[in-house]
């Protein structure tokens, strides 16, 4: 079989009638299958989809995760075609779209690209052919600009993201949505980023034209924000994107309730903060640095050329509280930045002294969780990057940390330097020895 048109529904069984009922009145649907998804589990729905449709619609209950997402999954979990095109249970699609379709995948069979079309509004004279990437009313995406039938182009070209009322993909290769998703929310610009890190497309045909029905989709299921702010938070921390603008558009009070779902949802990630202490030239370090399984994270004014035997090289994160710049050699792909609290983030590579491309700003919440932890006003770095990373729910791991011997130099890359004057050894000790005693942060041993 070639295709399988599936729809995942919620308690809209007037939105499945009109839809699959279209289909089957105006579409060539030979070598197809229609499959209907119900998360709601509705008796009505099995009923009318069994003795009405036998052999043309197949009707299956999924109601162990309710939302969007995992339906959607279960679309091309249980399809029987070589491709899946999943639709919404209340959107029509252009006449002879299907035909086109089929024609499209015959050409393109072991196409690995994620596939969408335009979409045209109640109107029937304008398209939206895309979303782009930008934030607003609580979602991520918005509408692009619309375009009469005569702009639209003639042949599949490239798009950053899309609503999900209808895309496809071969069976054999779609990626998956992430299994943790919960609710409403999360899928647009996450399932197509994934596409396009994996060596991917994502593409518009242009054919393959659908109408929406935005009003009355009576779902009636739950439409959580801490659940869909979770899924923004989850998809990004997969795929190693900022989670700071989802902080700075849905705000932190409910970006750290969602936190914490999310750290539970995540896969455990370890870390290893190398401090700038002397102690961190001692033992030669470097190989079990390097080697570290997890992220490596390094301060401020951090050396290792000449001294990768002792401190390794290898880093993923540059941890700054100032306008220091690192080794050019090793400048990491990823910043986490500590600054003034209402500093702008487009003042940020300014004050930083150096182009990046992605950086993210530890929140205001996070310093004044740790200046009370410390209860001291002026944290170092190194506090509060294990503050940062433990409310994201990584397994901390430290080396080169001194918490301030006023009797030994401060790096130990230049010895002239002494601790800041700001800055509290005592608490700095009490700090750490309640962690490091909690096991919360752990010493690394030596390979």
């Amino acid at each position: 079989m070639k295709l399988t048109i599936g729809m995942a529904t919620y308690n809209d069984n007037f939105g499945v009638f009109m839809t699959l009922e279209a289909l089957r009145m105006y579409h060539d649907l030979s070598d197809c299958e229609i499959l209907v998804v119900d998360n709601k589990g509705d008796d009505w729905l099995y009923k009318w989809v069994t003795n009405w449709h036998g052999g043309v619609a197949r009707y299956e209950r999924y109601t162990e995760i309710g939302g969007t997402t995992q339906p959607r999954e279960q679309v091309f979990q249980l399809a029987k075609g070589a491709w899946g095109l999943c639709i919404d249970s209340h959107v029509l699609l252009a006449r002879d779209a299907i035909m086109h379709l089929k024609n499209w995948i015959t050409k393109n069979p072991m196409s690995d690209d994620l596939i969408h079309g335009p979409l045209t509004y109640d109107s029937l004279d304008v398209y939206s052919t895309h979303m782009e990437p930008v934030w607003r009313a609580n979602m991520w995406g918005i509408w692009s600009d619309v375009v009469h039938e005569e702009e639209l182009p003639k042949t599949p070209f490239e798009i950053p993201m899309h609503g999900l009322g209808i895309f496809g993909a071969r069976r054999e290769s779609w990626l998956g949505f992430n299994p943790h998703f919960r609710g409403f929310g999360g899928e647009e610009g996450y399932i197509h980023e994934k596409y396009r890190q994996a060596g991917r497309k994502v593409l518009c045909l242009p054919f393959l034209k659908w109408v929406h029905r935005f009003s009355e989709t009576g779902t009636g299921y739950s439409l959580d924000m801490v659940d869909r702010v979770t899924n923004y938070l989850i998809g990004h921390e997969e795929l190693g994107l900022d989670t700071e603008p989802i902080r700075e558009h849905f705000g932190s009070q409910l970006f750290n309730r969602a936190m914490e779902k999310a750290v539970d949802a995540l896969p455990p990630k370890k870390i290893l903060l190398v401090g700038n202490g002397p102690s961190a030239i001692q033992g030669n370090m470097g190989e079990t640095i390097d080697q570290f399984p997890g992220e490596i994270a390094r301060f401020n004014n951090y050396r290792t050329a000449g001294l990768e035997k002792q401190v390794g090289s290898r880093t993923d994160h540059w941890i700054t509280c100032s306008g220091f710049t690192p080794e050019k050699q090793h400048h990491p792909h990823r910043l986490f930045i500590n600054w003034q609290f209402d500093e702008q983030r487009t003042k940020d590579e300014e004050r930083l002294k150096t182009k990046c491309d992605r950086f993210t700003r530890v929140p205001k919440d996070t310093m004044l969780a740790t200046t009370a932890a410390m209860n001291h006003g002026h944290p170092t770095t190194g506090a509060i990057a294990v503050t940062h990373f433990l409310n994201r729910g990584y397994e901390i791991y430290i080396h080169g940390f001194d918490f301030l011997d006023p009797s030994k130099a401060h790096h130990y890359h230049d010895d002239k330097q002494v601790p800041g004057p700001n800055h509290s050894p005592a608490a700095e000790k009490v700090f750490f020895g309640a962690l490091l005693a909690e096991r919360k942060i752990r010493w690394i041993e030596k390979n």
